[in-house]
């Protein structure tokens, strides 16, 4: 019997181990979506390699767009009606920048991609950013997911 606890506890501190081990693999998970998105697409090395570069670019391009709110660090309810305004005047200029940028890379992607992939491609940028903002939760912050707060007040 106290062969069988020994090989039990042996057993079951090596499971706990190579779970540990597991899951500290799939936390130190790169970041970066491109090696995923380029396996995915089934790109050459060298599609690979000028995707990477540029994907990299289109990247760094979207994140200098990202407008600064009007109310910035204020919650909905204190924001004023002109800041408001605002934001969703700085809404639309950044999403019409968006897309102008995203046409812009288009034609890049295409010189290297066919039209199939740049549309495989789109649907799983934007699956990621989905995932992206649903784990990210109400309000930006990372927690449950629920309505947010100007959404919960509007019954």
């Amino acid at each position: 019997m106290k062969k069988f606890s020994f090989v039990f506890a042996v057993l079951l501190a090596i499971t706990f181990t190579a779970n540990a081990q597991d899951k500290k693999e799939r936390k130190g998970e790169p970041k970066d979506p491109t090696e995923h998105i380029v396996k995915a697409l089934e790109l050459d090395d060298a599609a690979a390699a000028k995707f990477t570069e540029t994907y990299k670019a289109y990247r760094e391009d979207a994140k200098a767009l990202r407008p600064t709110p009007a109310g910035e660090g204020k919650k909905f309810e204190d924001k004023t009606e002109a800041e408001a305004e605002i934001e969703i005047q700085q809404q639309f200029e950044y999403n019409q920048k968006l897309l102008d940028l995203r046409k812009s890379y288009f034609s890049k992607y295409r010189e290297f991609m066919t039209p199939k992939q740049i549309q495989k491609f789109y649907r799983m940028e934007r699956r990621m950013n989905d995932h992206a903002r649903d784990r990210r939760g109400p309000g930006g912050n990372r927690g449950p997911k629920g309505p947010r707060p100007e959404q919960a007040n509007n019954d």
